[in-house]
């Protein structure tokens, strides 16, 4: 099918649809509230971009007040869209001869790493080759952007030739002002890098593919790099120095163990230390006919202020939970009771290793209260439910719901999800699209309103990826935006 004499045709139900490519926008005449990022026969471009499948940035890069879109494609490139569907940038990456790339799931970061610098645009590609490129402010224009690679090298330090899914994290780790990036390798490599490229630290601990994460755990003002690996190790580091604090090793519970969302950073209690919250697989032999026995683990951990030494908040093994999860916790106070609540959905296969990516049947969407008890979940029978979730009063009741991936009638989409009870509040249809990716509530405008961003294949043309924006009238109630 030629992407110029593609018909779009998509049907409204509930209150909101959206579809969005790369290039330039165009509006449904039906639908005042759709936005097309048009196709190749209009935008110029040569041909539509691979699949985007990793986490999204979103940025005012050139501080017009709009948020920029900016997103990893599987074509190797870095595309850079302004919120009215313009492809304004893109940056490419660098590979080595002949690497071979099924998928690119690393996600990417936009920030200024110097005080008084220009934003720039921080990636970590499937071959662990980090860059910067810094936004050139009186070189642009609103359909032009224009950066300059400040620089990029390999992270081999641990292994001579290295792979990467997980996207950077750039934060202030010594509290300088000036940021730093952290990565994580999939084979062994844990690194700290400065805003020039020089590693900081690192460790050649096992590697993961999910991406660092930084917080102030025990509110003392510094911050922590926390890492979580395949084989089930949670790693903690004084993010200045890269000094271990503290480890936790989800095998001494579950096998494998592995870890491969990024944790999840809450204060459960109301007194610190923080605790960290994470899923980690179980499957722990090869046996068909136990896989729809093995339930994935829900883990709450935390330092001891005492000993210094690890612990267990609580761990739980749902009955109704699949083996692993790929959908990053959510934890937030939805129904006003002074009381976390946590959300997240588990991943219907078995995984691989043992099991081939066996399909077990529908995946579930879950909240539990902050001690890990379940309040209610609810099953979708997804392909393959892998998506992230969004949390927000998406139609501006008063209460919060739950955006989670799945289909009905044939059409992938949305279910809209009460927060507070798990029903069915609502179905957004995206046929002729299916989604890579979980959805996003931003507010790409700055005007208090939100807007639904998601990534998108074609259903005939699988390897032609596509942004789904859609406006909505609802204000920018967000409880959780989504991991991109």
């Amino acid at each position: 099918m030629k992407a110029g004499s593609r018909s779009l045709t998509l049907f409204v139900l509930a209150i909101f649809v959206a579809v969005a490519f790369s290039g330039c926008v165009s509006r449904s005449e039906d639908n005042p509230h759709l936005k097309v990022f048009g196709d190749p026969a209009e935008s110029g471009r040569k041909q539509w971009p691979g699949p985007f499948q990793g986490a999204i940035a979103f940025y005012d890069i050139d501080d017009d007040g709009s948020d920029e879109i900016v997103a990893h494609s599987t074509d190797k490139n870095v595309y850079v869209y302004s919120s009215t569907g313009k492809t304004v940038a893109v940056l490419p990456t660098s590979y080595p001869p002949a690497w071979h790339i099924d998928q690119v799931s690393n996600g990417v970061s936009v920030d200024v790493l110097k005080p008084a610098d220009p934003p720039s645009v921080v990636i970590a590609d499937h071959a662990a080759t980090i860059s910067v490129w810094t936004f050139v402010s009186d070189k642009s224009d609103d359909d032009s952007f224009k950066f300059e690679k400040k620089w990029d090298r390999r992270m081999t330090e641990c292994k001579k030739n290295p792979s990467m899914d997980a996207g950077p994290t750039v934060v202030d780790l010594d509290g300088g002002g000036t940021k730093e990036i952290l990565v994580h390798t999939e084979d062994a490599g844990l690194f700290a890098l400065s805003a020039d490229g020089e590693t900081l630290w690192h460790h050649c601990w096992s590697g993961g593919h999910s991406a660092p994460v930084a917080a102030d755990l025990d509110g003392n003002g510094k911050t922590e790099a926390i890492f979580a690996s395949d084989s089930g190790f949670i790693s903690v580091f004084d993010g200045a120095s890269g000094a271990p604090l503290w480890t936790f090793d989800a095998q001494d519970h579950i096998r494998p163990g592995s870890v491969p969302v990024s944790p999840t950073v809450a204060e459960l209690d109301g007194e610190p230390p923080m605790e960290i919250l994470f899923t980690a697989r179980h499957a722990p032999r090869d046996d068909p006919e136990a896989f729809d026995t093995f339930n994935m683990g829900i883990f709450a951990i935390r330092q001891n202020p005492t000993t210094w030494k690890n612990e267990l908040v609580w761990m739980t093994q749902p009955e109704w939970a699949n083996p692993i999860s790929y959908t990053r916790l959510a934890v937030h106070d939805v129904d006003g009771d002074k009381n976390p609540d946590i959300f997240g959905m588990d991943w219907n296969t078995i995984g691989h290793r043992p099991g081939e990516w066996q399909r077990l049947g529908p995946g579930n969407v879950f909240r539990l209260t902050a001690d890990g008890e379940t309040v209610w979940k609810r099953e979708i029978d997804a392909w393959w439910s892998n998506k992230g979730i969004a949390i927000g009063d998406v139609d501006g009741d008063g209460a919060f719901e739950v955006l989670a991936n799945g289909p009905k009638d044939g059409s992938d989409g949305f279910w809209r999800l009460s927060a507070e009870t798990g029903k069915a509040e609502g179905f957004i249809p995206l046929a002729p699209w299916k989604m890579t990716g979980g959805a996003n509530l931003v507010d790409l405008d700055h005007d208090g309103t939100m807007e639904i961003v998601a990534r998108v294949v074609h259903s005939d043309a699988e390897k032609e990826g596509g942004i789904l924006v859609y406006d909505l009238d609802a204000s920018a109630d967000v409880a959780w935006r989504g991991d991109g």
